[in-house]
């Protein structure tokens, strides 16, 4: 079983790559603006996201593989963990193929759409339109003009296919990898392959002489270094791994269809943003809005580390046990709030200093450029959409709601993964997204049509799209929070439920009124753009982040006082360093609160009684805690129906 040790480890290493991700990316995306400009940068940002979109196709067959290896390589039962692992690489091989020729249509069609968006010449037949390009309006502009049609059809297919070839050939051992509880060994090698990657990109990008096909083009090196270095790793440790063609797992099949089935609305709810925008206001909207999204996306995935990290964990204490105790439960619901509050906070006080002191400058020259009057503020609908999503922190506080609500989903989906149920709830995740879908379709079809406020209808779009996604990401928190009380925990009650929700409420309320009471008195974005001084985003982003995280740890140890103590005192560092003996006691004196209490049970407990550790008893009263436990044990492993029949079980 996975120990909290390695789970750690996996923690910081995912966070590790993310947050050296997160700044490779806002790197690249300065160094876009400043080179080739928004509408350049607007391209290469729906590319990736497009490239994301088709990656999503294999998450399914990931996950499922995974869960369903789990237990033969526990056993050592190499024959089964080989059928299993070589229906995986040929469902990926498929999966691979499909994504492959959608990858290919969209790199000829996306470029189209485009220029008929910013050539406004109506028809794919014109000349122009495979003549003409996107324009280029940085410092490259002197030695290239422009980007033409089949420049943007390459730069296209290589976001859209650069994962094909780890795909086809990796993706099924890299799970392999995963299920023997070694992903910090496969991040480790995604971490190194990104950061060799990125940094060749980084210094070709400012040669002004050199075409950005080529720079872009190395984002395709990626794969094959990383694939390299994963088949290197899995000869090395996995000699009994052997692919055999022409295995079919019809359980694998269903379980990966279900699961991506029951993506495919929740992919919409939370990836349609900026191709929604560049639908309906054009693509120097979207690139500005891609500058947020880039922070919030990285900030999002970074947060998400800490939950996703505890999947393998799940995964096994789920296989041997049906279900979580509802402590257990308890403690992760209020460790997922904690995060969810700790990244609003941060994104709604922090974010609009933060983008507004890394790009705003070269949007507002590039503006002033294109404006007869040079005046950022002057009535273009655009302009006046991008000074609202820079300096105005009622957009930054949309954005952080959305995204605290999506690790909140999240959070909750792991433990549905972990359990193998995706297939009960992808009909009510699929209904909540295409809803969400259609009715911001509709509302900013209206809203196009009908241009209300005039110049400021922009703005009225993206609020309205912001606040149907936070509604509807509310909806589904609510619905997934719920199933898993019912149907994944023991005895569920709502007492600390209520409490945990306490937990993400009141920290955020506390930091909003201080920000705008203090925050924006001393010195509100606006004034913070005109005088640009880093030592007050340096002073500012140290006492927001320091002031969140002990007001969240305060507002959680009143509201679930033995819940965030034990939670704690579990950290590896923090065990070695605080007497166990020592927190059972000081624990035991809380205030019992009701006969659900929380007893001091945590997750390394359940691991080493799922395992049945052997222990020295030195009394009698012990000998006879241990005979019970055995008897349930045995009553447990004789009967299958006596551990699922309790309420509410399906």
């Amino acid at each position: 079983m996975l120990s909290t040790k390695k789970t750690f480890i996996n923690l910081w290493i995912a966070i590790s790559i993310s947050l050296i991700g997160a700044t490779l990316q806002i790197l690249l995306i300065y160094f876009m603006l400043k080179n080739f400009g928004s509408e350049f940068n607007g391209y290469v940002r729906i590319t990736m996201l497009f490239a994301a979109l088709i990656a999503t196709a294999d998450s399914g067959i990931g996950i499922v593989t995974m869960i369903l290896l789990v237990k033969p390589m526990q056993k050592g039962d190499w024959i089964s963990a080989n059928e299993i692992y070589s229906a995986s690489k040929r469902m990926y091989r498929k999966s691979a193929i499909s994504s492959l020729v959608i990858a290919v249509a969209i790199s000829f069609l996306y470029p189209v759409f485009i220029h008929l968006n910013l050539q406004d010449i109506g028809s794919i037949l014109h000349k122009e339109t495979w003549q003409n390009g996107i324009t280029l309006t940085g410092t490259s502009k002197d030695a290239f003009a422009s980007i033409n049609y089949f420049q943007l059809v390459f730069i296209t297919l290589v976001f859209s296919t650069r994962n094909f070839i780890p795909t086809f050939f990796g993706a099924a051992e890299e799970n392999v990898i995963a299920a023997d509880q070694q992903s910090f060994s496969r991040k480790a090698i995604i971490l190194f392959s990104e950061v060799f990657v990125y940094s060749i990109i980084l210094m070709t990008i400012n040669i002004s002489t050199l075409s950005p096909v080529v720079t872009f083009s190395l984002f395709w090196l990626i794969g094959p270094i990383k694939l390299v270095f994963i088949w290197i790793f899995v000869k090395k440790n996995y000699v009994w791994l052997k692919y055999r063609r022409g295995i079919v797992n019809q359980k694998m099949n269903l379980m990966s269809f279900q699961l991506s089935k029951s993506g495919l609305g929740v992919t919409l709810m939370l990836s349609s943003d900026i191709l929604l925008v560049i639908l309906f206001f054009g693509a120097g909207v979207s690139s500005t809005l891609s500058l947020y999204m880039i922070v919030a996306l990285n900030v999002q995935a970074v947060m998400m580390n800490f939950i996703i990290s505890f999947r393998e964990y799940f995964t096994n204490v789920i296989a041997k046990q049906g279900r979580l105790k509802f402590e257990t439960y308890a403690k992760y619901e209020l460790y997922t709030f904690a995060v969810a509050a700790f990244t609003f906070i941060n994104l709604a006080i922090l974010m609009p200093y933060f983008v507004s002191s890394m790009y705003y400058p070269i949007v507002r020259d590039e503006i002033a450029g294109l404006n007869e009057s040079g005046d950022i503020t002057s009535f273009l609908p655009e302009s006046n959409a991008m000074e609202f999503m820079f300096t105005n922190t009622t957009f930054s506080m949309l954005i952080a709601a959305s995204t605290s609500l999506v690790i909140v989903g999240e959070s909750q989906n792991t433990l549905i993964q972990a359990k193998g149920k995706n297939y009960e709830i992808s009909n009510v995740q699929n209904s909540i997204g295409l809803a969400y879908f259609f009715s911001t379709l509709i509302a900013l079809s209206i809203i196009v049509l009908t241009k209300p406020g005039n110049n400021s209808y922009i703005i009225i779009g993206i609020t309205v799209m912001y606040s149907l996604k936070i509604f509807f990401l509310f909806v589904r928190s609510v619905y997934l929070s719920i199933y898993c009380s019912r149907y994944l925990a023991y005895s569920a009650t709502s007492n600390f439920s209520t409490r945990n929700i306490l937990v993400l409420i009141v920290p955020i309320v506390i930091a909003l009124t201080l920000n705008y009471m203090v925050v924006e008195d001393i010195k509100s974005v606006k004034d913070y753009i005109d005088e640009n001084q880093i030592s007050f985003l340096l002073q500012l982003a140290l006492i927001t982040i320091s002031s969140s995280f002990g007001l969240i740890i305060v507002t959680s140890f009143i509201c679930s006082p033995k819940l965030i103590f034990e939670t704690i005192a579990k950290i590896p560092l923090v065990s070695k360093i605080i007497d166990i003996n020592l927190i059972q006691k000081i624990s035991d004196l809380t205030i019992k609160t009701d006969e659900s209490d929380i007893h001091f049970l945590d997750i390394e407990k359940e691991k080493e009684a799922s395992s049945n550790l052997t222990v020295s008893f030195d009394n009698e009263e012990v000998r006879n805690s241990k005979a019970e436990f055995e008897n349930v044990t045995a009553l447990i492993d004789n009967s299958d129906n006596l551990i699922y029949k309790v309420k509410g079980e399906r």
